[in-house]
């Protein structure tokens, strides 16, 4: 069995810089670009222009199409860089066990979480958040199919290649230079709302922020990825169904 100092050595100063700067590039300068790419209002077409990529901004596609290639695509060198590393251990990409161990504290905490998604979604509406036409609870009546399809496939083509990223990835990576403590939480929880910069909302940023606090902690305590994803799969459905979820939908990029 692999011991907790094989799978997290000592790096040196050298080596925890570059490590850093690898976290920024890949966790932060990627959604960055990805930001700039799909903005609504196109606010660096002149920056592309000057490089000669002012094709990247006319998208050859609806946006909500990229999303989901996206993930795949930001998501699988991650994988397989952990499937090559001998250190991982790759129970952790499912650890039933984890999850099991956990779950009593997860779910007694989704009550509290799914209430304040509720509270959350009305506030949007009574401040005005909405766009016009958003309501809610308006998805379960007007698509209740739609909601349907998101219970069942969003765990596998959303939540679990996130978690595989900015959680598996994140920590198996990363805890050399940021530690097992709330700095790697809170760093973690920052990149994972930073991933949603290309949404183009601030409310994009915050909820997916606090998802972010939650999910690591739960990973830290767990190393499961089926507890994160279990997690992830049920908060976000639940931020679907009461219309809090808008925010996070492709569709909203260019609506808010």
């Amino acid at each position: 069995m692999t011991s907790d100092a094989a799978r997290s050595p000592r790096l040196t100063p050298r080596a925890r810089v570059s490590r850093l700067i690898e976290l920024a590039i890949v966790f932060f300068g990627l959604p960055a670009i990805a930001a700039a790419v799909v903005d609504p209002d196109q606010r660096l077409t002149g920056f592309f222009d000057r490089l000669r990529l002012g094709e990247l901004i006319t998208l050859p596609m609806p946006l909500r199409g990229l999303v989901f290639p996206s993930l795949f695509v930001f998501s699988l060198p991650l994988l397989l860089a952990l499937l090559g590393d001998p250190r991982f251990k790759a129970r952790e990409l499912w650890n039933l066990r984890g999850f099991l161990r956990d779950a009593r504290r997860m779910f007694l905490l989704m009550p509290a979480g799914f209430a304040l998604l509720v509270g959350l979604a009305y506030a949007f509406e009574a401040f005005g958040v909405f766009p016009e036409g958003r309501s809610p609870f308006g998805l379960v009546r007007e698509l209740p199919i739609v909601v349907v399809i998101i219970f069942v496939f969003y765990p596998w083509f959303s939540c679990y290649p996130q978690e595989i990223s900015h959680r598996t990835f994140f920590f198996h990576r990363y805890e050399p230079v940021l530690g097992t403590g709330f700095t790697m939480i809170l760093v973690n929880a920052v990149a994972f709302s930073w991933f949603h910069a290309p949404f183009w909302n601030p409310w994009a940023l915050l909820m997916t922020f606090f998802g972010g606090l939650l999910f690591a902690w739960t990973y830290q305590r767990t190393r499961s990825t089926l507890a994160v994803t279990v997690e992830h799969w049920l908060y976000g459905w639940w931020a679907f169904v009461t219309g809090a979820g808008y925010f996070v939908f492709a569709g909203s990029v260019g609506n808010n």
